[in-house]
C-alpha cells in the first residue's frame, strides 16, 4: 500500500492530505463534437474495446460506474471523455468534504475551530470553486438552496459528532493504493483515518446523500470494506473499524474488518476488476438518474442528446456564433 504524503505535525504524524480538487472540474465541452466522438447514434453497444492491465488503477467509483451504467463507464474510463458538467449535489458534497477535512486538520494543528469558523471555511471553498460547470438539475432547486443545505450539514456535524469525538486524526482525504493479485491495483481516498487511545484505527467515510440506504449489504459496504483492507495492508494492527457517516440525518453504519475479512475483500476486488477488464460491450442503462449524468448530451438514449446541432466550425473547430440570425 502506498500512502500519499500529507501535512505532518510536530510529532511526525501525518494529519492531513488535502489534494486540490479545484482543477478536477469539468472543462468547457463541445456537445456536438462530444456526441460524435462518443459513438453511433443508433444506440448499438460498442464492441471490441477492452481495458488493459498495464497502468490501470481501479477505484470503488470506477467499479460501481460499470454496474450503474456501462455506457457512462465507457465514456469516462475507456474513451476518457470529459463530463460537460457536475451536478450541484455533487458539488455540495465536495465542498462539505473539504470543510470537514479542514476542521480535523485544524484541530490537530492548533485546536478545534469554532462552528462559525467552519461555516466560514465552507463559504470560502464554495466561492472559490463554484462556476458555470456546476449545474442545477431540479427545476424547483437552486444553487443558493443547496449552499444552505451544505452549511447546515457543517453546523450539525460540528455540534454533534465533531464536538463529541476524541479520536486523534491520522489523516484526512488520504490516498491509499493497494497492490492486488496479478498486478491489479486499487485506489481509495479515505475521508478520515483516526486512532483511539488504545491504538485502534478507525476509518470514516462521509456521505452527503439525502437519505441512507435501507440496508447495508456487501455491495453497499464494499467501499468502506476496501478501505479497511488498505489500512490493514499498511498498518500492523489486527482489525480496523470502518464506518459510513451520513451527514443529512446524523446516522452512521459501522463494521469491524479483521485480516481474514480483508482477504475476502481483496478476492472480491480482484473478481470485480477482472470483470471490468474483460468487458467489451457497454450498453446504456437509462433511468431517471440520466439527468444528473455529465455525459447525458453525448448519450443517444438519455433523452438529453443534442439533435442536429453543431457548435463548432468544421474547418477551424472554432465556436460558432449567431450574427444577424445566422451562425458563422
Amino acid at each position: 500500500v502506498h500512502a500519499a504524503p500529507g501535512v505532518v505535525n510536530r510529532a511526525g504524524s501525518v494529519v492531513a492530505t488535502l489534494p486540490d480538487r479545484g482543477d478536477s472540474r469539468p472543462r468547457p465541452y463541445n456537445v456536438a463534437r462530444g456526441a460524435a466522438r462518443a459513438g453511433r447514434s443508433d444506440g448499438r453497444a460498442r464492441r471490441g474495446r477492452r481495458m488493459g492491465r498495464a497502468g490501470d488503477i481501479f477505484s470503488y467509483s470506477r467499479l460501481s460506474t460499470l454496474d450503474n451504467c456501462p455506457r457512462a463507464y465507457e465514456f469516462r474510463y475507456v474513451r476518457k471523455l470529459k463530463e460537460a458538467f457536475t451536478s450541484v449535489e455533487s458539488f455540495v458534497g465536495r465542498i462539505v468534504h473539504h470543510t470537514l477535512g479542514w476542521m480535523y486538520s485544524e484541530r490537530e494543528r492548533s485546536g478545534a475551530p469554532t462552528e462559525a469558523a467552519a461555516v466560514e471555511k465552507f463559504d470560502q471553498e464554495w466561492d472559490g470553486r463554484f462556476g458555470s460547470w456546476v449545474r442545477v438539475i431540479r427545476r424547483d432547486d437552486s444553487a443558493e438552496a443547496r449552499r444552505a443545505i451544505g452549511q447546515e450539514m457543517v453546523r450539525r456535524y460540528h455540534r454533534g459528532a465533531f464536538a463529541e469525538d476524541d479520536l486523534r486524526t491520522v489523516g484526512v482525504e488520504r490516498r491509499l493504493d493497494v497492490d492486488l493479485e496479478g498486478g491489479r491495483r486499487y485506489r481509495g481516498i479515505v475521508d478520515r483515518l483516526a486512532e483511539d487511545g488504545e491504538g485502534a484505527l478507525h476509518v470514516v467515510d462521509f456521505k452527503t446523500t439525502a437519505r441512507p440506504p435501507a440496508t447495508h449489504d456487501e455491495q453497499k459496504t464494499l467501499q468502506i470494506r476496501s478501505y479497511g483492507l488498505a489500512v490493514l495492508r499498511n498498518h500492523d494492527v489486527d482489525a480496523v473499524e470502518v464506518s459510513y457517516r451520513y451527514l443529512a440525518d446524523g446516522s452512521s453504519h459501522a463494521l469491524c474488518i479483521d485480516r481474514a475479512e480483508a482477504e475476502r475483500v481483496a478476492a472480491e476486488l480482484v473478481s470485480r476488476i477482472d470483470r471490468a477488464e474483460s468487458t467489451t460491450s457497454f450498453p446504456p442503462l437509462p433511468s431517471a438518474l440520466c439527468a444528473w449524468c455529465g455525459y447525458r448530451e453525448s448519450c443517444d438514449v438519455s433523452g438529453f442528446a443534442a439533435a442536429g446541432t453543431d457548435d463548432s466550425c468544421p474547418r477551424c473547430d472554432g465556436v460558432l456564433r449567431e450574427r444577424q440570425g445566422r451562425f458563422g
